[in-house]
């Protein structure tokens, strides 16, 4: 803890204070006081007036007349008269303080990650945090935020000399703590160099595990760059698979480097181009995706692009899966462009329809009565469907179809005259029913 925190310290209740070094404080002194830059004497104001050639950092209190104050060191006056209140809130500080630093320690010894150490800056200094390379370009923000306002150099040492590699930036930090984020960006600079330098060779190696996933050919190598990177299997992830026809130029806004989607970003998306469609592979666990999301649907309302999403089931290596099934709806000009699983007997309707054969399954008095209604120009497959579909349900039959209710029942039993159909057994209601599905599919307009 640095000598300008305790200034935050309201419960202190400071009517003036010095501050000419800020020293680090990591000691306590209530009596013998001395002048060690890294010790804190807490002091009342008539013995602080009895002390000669006084050096050191002072926390004075009980201040029943004025003191004498050298200008020269560093002293807070507070309006508290209780030394043993005084020493638990400095306590109090020095504590957090020292569980913050075991916290920091804990990370880099136990190897636990650059977004715990990133989570517990934010928790300390009460600001938003990420990492800039040497040049001052983002490389890495788990917090999604746009502006910088302080930022700390993270230097690497060679021999005799040390050089800045990045910098620890923060959206907005009391000015009082930037000594002791100085402190921690030293403490922590070599843990972050290697594992910002390990994230940047993954990377761009997870674009071959893009690949290897979009052939269902996940490795162990695959594994160890996906760790990297801090994606886990588990995840919340989303697939885009869009479209792109006439090529990549017609598109050349979307694209940086040739063939770099323009909204990649390690934190939470990735992309490859496979055979004309754009596969997008949206992260959600690292932030609040709306804002990337909009921006993906700003593209697809530009170009007009056919597309199809769905998330992978909390599990990555469903990718292969979703990207076949996106692929099959887009090939198949279906128009499933999200919620695919509220779409299901479309879907499994034109999975059946794209084999000719089908027709050879439905049954052959569902037949029979689509040539009885050519011959006689009559409805009696839409009446059986809207009575199916209606659950038997005469009255709800006959508002479908516009008839009176005598009607549906002049029909139904022209049914059971001209084929064998016993619509009493679910199971049966449930063929007859899918049969007349499919052959709608096969003759638009024949029923609906």
């Amino acid at each position: 803890m640095f000598f300008k925190e305790l200034l935050n310290l309201t419960t202190l209740k400071i009517q003036k204070n010095n501050v000419k070094i800020n020293n680090e404080i990591i000691h306590i002194k209530t009596n013998n006081f001395i002048d060690n830059e890294n010790t804190l004497n807490i002091i009342d104001g008539n013995s602080f007036n009895k002390l000669k050639d006084v050096k050191g950092n002072y926390l004075i209190y009980n201040c029943n007349k004025e003191i004498s104050l050298n200008q020269n060191i560093n002293y807070i006056v507070t309006n508290l008269d209780n030394c043993y209140e005084i020493v638990d809130i400095v306590n109090e500080c020095l504590y957090k303080h020292n569980n913050f630093l075991f916290l920091v320690y804990d990370i880099i010894a136990n190897n636990r990650g650059i977004d715990e150490l990133l989570k517990i800056f934010k928790k300390e200094y009460n600001s938003n945090v990420c990492i800039l390379s040497n040049n001052k370009k983002l490389v890495y923000n788990i917090f999604d935020f746009n502006k910088v306002n302080d930022i700390f150099s993270l230097k690497i040492s060679k021999k005799a000399s040390s050089r800045v590699f990045g910098y620890l930036a923060f959206e907005n930090v009391d000015e009082k703590l930037h000594d002791s984020i100085d402190k921690v960006s030293g403490i922590t600079s070599i843990y972050i160099y290697t594992c910002i330098n390990e994230f940047i060779n993954s990377k761009d190696k997870f674009y071959d595990t893009l690949k290897n996933l979009s052939l269902n050919n996940f490795t162990d190598e695959d594994a160890q760059i996906l760790k990297i990177i801090n994606w886990n299997i588990n995840d919340q992830y989303k697939l885009y698979n869009l479209k792109l026809e006439g090529g990549l130029f017609k598109y050349r806004d979307m694209f940086v480097h040739g063939n770099k989607f323009i909204l990649d970003y390690p934190m939470y998306l990735y992309s490859i181009i496979v055979n004309n469609n754009l596969l997008i592979l949206l992260n959600e666990s690292n932030l609040n995706s709306d804002k990337i999301k909009t921006n993906i649907q700003n593209y697809i309302d530009k170009y007009n692009l056919d597309y199809s999403t769905i998330y992978l089931r909390k599990n990555l290596l469903n990718f292969y899966k979703a990207y076949e099934l996106t692929k099959y709806i887009i090939d198949n000009n279906l128009n499933i462009k999200e919620n695919i699983d509220l779409n299901l007997d479309k879907l499994i309707f034109s999975m059946s329809l794209s084999n000719d054969f089908i027709e050879m399954a439905i049954p052959e008095e569902v037949i029979a009565l689509k040539n009885y209604d050519k011959d006689k120009n009559s409805e009696l497959l839409k009446t059986l469907y809207y009575y199916l579909i209606e659950e038997r349900s005469l009255i709800k039959a006959s508002k479908q179809m516009d008839v009176h209710r005598n009607s549906i029942v002049y029909r139904i039993n022209k049914v059971n005259e001209l084929v064998d159909i016993d619509l009493e057994k679910s199971t049966s209601r449930q063929n007859i029913l899918i049969a007349l599905e499919i052959l709608d599919k096969l003759n638009p307009g024949l029923i609906k």
